[in-house]
């Protein structure tokens, strides 16, 4: 466009100098072109300044768009794993507290030869949900900003109630206590009630067979290690009231 312009400015010059046409016409005449070609070259800067103003408009848009985006996704995937540390947390108190006022009962199975897996099944659930909290306490540790202690206080203490109760049903379960409570208190049963001849090995089941019989054997078998291991699950189930539990996790997880 310069170039143009430089162009018409040396024909200028010779129109002047060799045409007869009066120079007012002739400079009309050049002069028209020129200012022309002056206002097409100052729209067409105009114009790319302006695409570029656009452009980097757009680009800045487009930045602050992805990173929105990637903020979101991030915030997403936090609240999931802020969900799935909830998750197997309250899944122990669902666990535990369905057993609630039913330890006695549990391990009075143990002399049953159809249920033997009762007290083994409820000592299992307790190991690997004790697994399960560890896991994630740990992964909170990393998740939550170490200015909210409280959250982090109310996991570890949950996690070592819950491994506590863990060791001790496990301990009473396989020390034999178990087996040997729930065995004298089927033959202090069968002494007052059966007589000689029906005792043995069909003992339980005459017990169970009897409402009476069977109520008072589950208060025979509530030992003091099971009154204990009771104790303990209410004071477990204690610590998952709202304002102890839920309230922790309610910033993280409630919808904004």
């Amino acid at each position: 466009m310069l170039e143009e312009l430089c162009l018409e400015v040396k024909n200028l010059a010779d129109v002047i100098a060799n045409n007869s046409t009066p120079l007012w016409l002739t400079v009309v005449g050049i002069f028209v072109p020129i200012i022309l070609s002056a206002l097409v070259l100052a729209q067409t800067i105009i114009q790319n300044k302006r695409s570029e103003y656009l452009q980097v408009q757009i680009d800045n848009s487009n930045k602050t768009l992805q990173n929105e985006l990637q903020n979101k996704s991030e915030q997403v995937q936090m609240r999931g794993e802020v969900l799935k540390i909830y998750e197997t947390f309250y899944g122990a108190r669902n666990i535990i507290g369905a057993e609630k006022g039913r330890i006695s009962l549990v391990f009075s199975n143990i002399l049953s030869m159809n249920s033997q897996g009762y007290p083994n099944s409820f000592v299992y659930s307790l190991n690997n949900v004790c697994f399960q909290m560890q896991n994630a306490l740990a992964r909170a540790k990393l998740i939550f900003p170490e200015s909210d202690a409280r959250i982090i206080d109310t996991l570890e203490m949950l996690f070592e109630k819950v491994n506590e109760l863990t060791i001790n049903t496990n301990t009473y379960l396989n020390s034999g206590e178990a087996y040997k409570t729930a065995f004298e208190a089927q033959n202090t049963i069968a002494a007052g009630a059966f007589p000689q001849e029906q005792q043995g090995i069909n003992t339980y089941n005459l017990i169970i067979s009897d409402k009476k019989l069977l109520e008072k054997y589950w208060r025979l078998c509530s030992s003091d290690t099971v009154k204990s291991i009771e104790n303990e699950i209410n004071v477990l189930l204690n610590l998952y009231e709202y304002e102890k539990f839920d309230a922790c996790f309610a910033p993280y997880l409630r919808m904004k």
